[in-house]
């Protein structure tokens, strides 16, 4: 069932755009449609903007905590897997 992206809702950047149109798989298309409609937000940092506190889950126990950075200081935060 193909969708238009007026009808899934959501944030939908022009480049995003572009490509998924460029996807010739379908069932593809609009799974990449609905993922990025869903969790992409318009809202972008620029430099010198504040950072902003971010959400965490631990893996251990599934308990949340929230990191708040300070204003005056650059940050930088490095995901991977250590195995």
């Amino acid at each position: 069932m193909k969708r238009e992206t007026a009808e899934i809702g959501g944030y939908l950047d022009e480049r995003d755009a572009a490509y998924i149109q460029t996807v010739e798989d379908e069932s593809l298309r609009e799974t990449m449609l609905c993922t990025v409609t869903t969790y992409r937000r318009p809202d972008r940092l620029e430099v010198g903007d504040p950072t902003p506190a971010v959400d965490f889950l631990h893996l251990a126990d599934g308990s949340a905590f929230r990191l708040a950075f300070p204003s005056n200081r650059p940050v930088a935060l490095i995901f991977g897997s250590y195995t």
